[in-house]
């Protein structure tokens, strides 16, 4: 009788304390919404903190529909960038959200072959100072950019970086930092996407301190890189079986139009 007692008990713990990542690495629904949890950065409007706690931005909302759809929940965590790749490397945390293609996230990330965002990425400057570059960075060497640590800026910037481009290249983990020393002179322009930079300005009351690094080839705004941002997950944590599953749920949504009415809601 406590043999049949003990095994009783035992299947009951298994069904209630597994954990979000086995489930979603075995593809098998548990009798409960099993809890994903998700990083990502302080970056409206894409992903932030609401004044009342919540988690909003157009890619958490995509990201806890489509999981959803699949019959989990989504837990949110906003955390630095590069502290939020770690977790996910680690396979301390399920997915992330907005983070674009590299080969090396591809060493402990699966992706899903439908992205649920598009940036633009630009330079900026002070209102102040008049930088213009042709679009190779041919005539950069004597400034100084601000980057963020872990950020993803296309391939052929990373090599412009890697080839000693600019006189001077710093880091920071979150980026009102590199906006702070842009506007303290401490660098000559900061890279960031378009419309998290409007957000950005916009809290710290700095839209009329900045302004884009042009083009002298067309005098436009000079474009950085253009990536496809995805919600990714951890190879430690969950199966290719699932990322296949979940793309062919944000492929749905794409076509039936939630995405592109999410993006626009955040406008």
């Amino acid at each position: 009788m406590f043999r049949t007692i003990f095994a009783i008990l035992w299947v009951l713990s298994s069904l209630f304390c597994s954990s979000p990542g086995q489930t979603a690495q075995t593809g098998q629904m548990g009798p409960m919404a099993q809890v994903m949890l998700l990083v990502g950065p302080e970056n409206p409007p894409s992903e932030f903190t609401a004044r009342n706690g919540d988690i909003r931005g157009f890619n958490a909302d995509i990201a806890r529909e489509a999981l959803r759809r699949m019959g989990y929940s989504a837990k949110i965590l906003i955390v630095p960038w590069n502290r939020a790749l770690a977790m996910v490397r680690a396979g301390n945390a399920d997915g992330i959200l907005d983070a674009a293609f590299t080969p090396e996230r591809k060493a402990f990330l699966r992706y899903p072959h439908t992205p649920i965002n598009v940036e633009h990425l630009y330079a900026y400057q002070r209102s102040t100072t008049d930088i213009r570059l042709f679009p190779d960075l041919s005539d950069a060497r004597k400034l100084r950019v601000g980057l963020l640590t872990g950020a993803a800026y296309g391939p052929r910037f990373t090599r412009q970086i890697a080839n000693g481009t600019f006189a001077h290249v710093e880091y920071t983990v979150v980026p009102e930092h590199n906006l702070r020393k842009l506007l303290s002179k401490r660098m000559d322009m900061f890279i960031k996407a378009q419309q998290p930079l409007k957000k950005m300005a916009q809290r710290m009351g700095a839209e009329e301190k900045i302004k884009p690094v042009l083009s002298r080839l067309d005098g436009k705004p000079l474009l950085i890189s253009t990536s496809k941002t995805y919600l990714a997950f951890s190879r430690k944590k969950v199966s290719q079986e699932f990322v296949e599953k979940i793309d062919h749920i944000l492929e749905q949504m794409r076509d039936e139009g939630f995405m592109k009415k999410t993006h626009e809601a955040y406008e």
